[in-house]
């Protein structure tokens, strides 16, 4: 829990001192998840993945949100990933927003929509930096 007071020095810990534009960034999101509620899951994703998708009321938008997360992942791990979402998305539609950074010049902010087990839309829609020190959004 990122507003337990231990949680939140640690993670602010692992921000580079020098970039403090990054530091007010992490303070700015501590404000916003106050006034939000989010559940967290703790697991490897592609264990609770399914878990969280149960979770949420099937008259509600599911999405799947990653960030500089899959690129943690082996090549066999992300397969499993897509698998996950393929199949929870056979009896929902899911909309997945990643921003991962693999075997590209940079970060790219990939849009999908899956729908009855098929993936219906995937769409580059941005190239970004590392520390979402900036974006380049893409013509549509």
């Amino acid at each position: 829990n990122l507003l337990d007071e231990k949680e939140c020095q640690w993670n602010l810990a692992l921000l580079w001192p020098d970039q403090p534009e990054r530091i007010e960034r992490f303070k700015s999101a501590l404000l916003l998840l106050e006034s939000t509620p989010i559940v967290f899951l703790k697991g490897s994703g592609n264990e609770v993945l399914t878990q969280a998708a149960s979770q949420i009321p099937g008259d509600r938008l599911l999405c799947v949100m990653h960030s500089f997360t899959l690129n943690q992942f082996s090549q066999s791990d992300r397969e499993v990933f897509d698998g996950i979402i393929t199949e929870i998305s056979k009896t929902r539609d899911i909309w997945r927003v990643g921003i991962e950074w693999i075997s590209t010049p940079y970060p790219e902010l990939v849009i999908s929509q899956y729908s009855l087990g098929k993936t219906v839309l995937r769409q580059k829609v941005a190239e970004c930096g590392s520390h979402g020190d900036w974006i380049r959004w893409l013509p549509t």
